[in-house]
């Protein structure tokens, strides 16, 4: 079973304008979902697909319960969500765990500071949040060894460690 990511973004931009630029700006991204299967299928979102296929992810509108949680936990109510999908072949899994964070960095380096970003590992659990135009990276996940080092080396970002508390935020 693979395990799902989240990244939830506050944007004016479309998820299909957005899946777009990724689609035409990161060098790992080979295919998308074309305009013709999403008007073919009635599809809603546009999935992309990378290299070696080690890493899959869908750019959508966010679900409401998603967006009450962000609003009620974080205090932003994102617009856009990103969901990742990381390969579970062995042989191609960190270079899809590498993509991913490539990915993010992407997203974080061309949408404005005032907009609030965090990933939730297993959808779950907060790890990476921009606030106030810090880049925080959740010291909780760090100690349960869901979140290494390297992860924050792939980011290649300035940012700090945090223990995150929704209710001290």
């Amino acid at each position: 079973m693979s395990i799902q990511h989240y990244l939830l973004i506050k944007t004016d931009q479309t998820p299909h304008q957005i899946a777009e630029l990724l689609a035409r700006e990161l060098p790992f991204a080979e295919s998308i979902t074309s305009d013709e299967d999403l008007r073919q299928y009635d599809w809603e979102w546009k999935d992309i697909v990378t290299t070696h296929k080690a890493l899959n992810f869908t750019v959508m509108d966010v679900s409401d319960y998603k967006r009450e949680i962000a609003e009620e936990h974080y205090g932003f109510t994102p617009d856009v969500l990103v969901s990742f999908t990381i390969t579970k072949d062995i042989e191609y899994f960190d270079e899809g765990e590498r993509q991913m964070f490539q990915t993010i960095k992407w997203l974080l380096e061309h949408f404005p500071e005032e907009n609030a970003v965090f990933l939730m590992f297993d959808g779950v659990k907060p790890a990476l949040w921009r606030k106030q135009g810090k880049l925080l990276l959740s010291s909780n996940m760090r100690d349960e060894d869901n979140l290494r080092e390297t992860d924050a080396e792939n980011l290649d970002m300035p940012y700090e460690w945090a223990r995150f508390d929704p209710d001290h935020f």
